[in-house]
């Protein structure tokens, strides 16, 4: 899985048109350091809270 922009294996930085390439599941994408296959790119959710 990819967290925070990086291989969840290695922790190595995965560069933004890569993780397209995984969010867009055409084709198997293994990280270039440690071989894992990416997958899942966790998209960054903000949630606002609303004051009362």
């Amino acid at each position: 899985m990819v967290k925070r922009g990086a291989c969840g294996g290695c922790f190595n930085s995965i560069p933004p048109q890569r993780q397209a390439e995984i969010r867009e599941k055409k084709k198997i994408i293994v990280c270039e350091h440690c071989g894992r296959v990416l997958a899942d790119v966790e998209d960054q959710v903000i949630v606002e809270k609303t004051r009362r």
